[in-house]
């Protein structure tokens, strides 16, 4: 979780440490792979596997609109991107379990105090990939204590959306 919220991962090539026979040596590290590993859909510490980049089916053209790359609608009301475009967003995607191995083993994290959400966290995470604000923690708490009191008059059912939300704002893409 600190890890998420506070490192600094930046651009570059990162050595890998092995383990599978396919893992290479090293990996480079783009600024569209961390933009990409910036909108990974993450359930419960994993990486959705049916929808790793948001709430479709068709991962490439999350990745294409996460990138801000064209995306067209076809007659049926489908998404779709060029054949061309989804072979290359389909190898960037392979290359994406080398670009998280090596957030995972390089992020900067330094020593401190750091701030660990504390409800709500587990439905809405992805690495920032750059430390999160001083005034972004300031808000997460001041959130947190009007939904406590707000908690001494609402059910838990009320309160699910307004602590995704608190959360989703803390996680969010800087």
């Amino acid at each position: 979780m600190r890890l998420f919220l506070h490192a600094r991962f930046r651009p570059g090539r990162y050595a890998l440490s092995g383990g599978e026979a396919d893992t290479p040596a090293f990996v480079e590290v783009t600024e569209t792979d961390i933009t990409l590993l910036q909108h990974t859909s993450w359930r419960a510490f994993t990486i959705d596997g049916k929808r790793p980049y948001g709430n479709l089916n068709n991962y490439p053209v999350e990745m294409a609109q996460a990138l801000g790359l064209p995306v067209t609608v076809d007659h049926q009301g489908y998404a779709r991107i060029a054949p061309e475009l989804d072979q290359e967003l389909t190898a960037l995607h392979r290359k994406s379990q080398f670009v998280l191995q090596a957030y995972i083993e390089h992020a900067e994290l330094g020593s401190g105090r750091w701030l660990v959400p504390l409800n709500g966290w587990d439905a809405i995470i992805s690495p920032r990939c750059r430390p999160v604000g001083q005034k972004a923690i300031e808000r997460y708490k001041a959130e947190m204590v009007v939904l406590a009191e707000r908690a001494k008059n609402e059910t838990a059912v009320e309160l699910v959306v307004p602590l995704i939300n608190t959360s989703a704002a803390l996680f969010a893409s800087p």
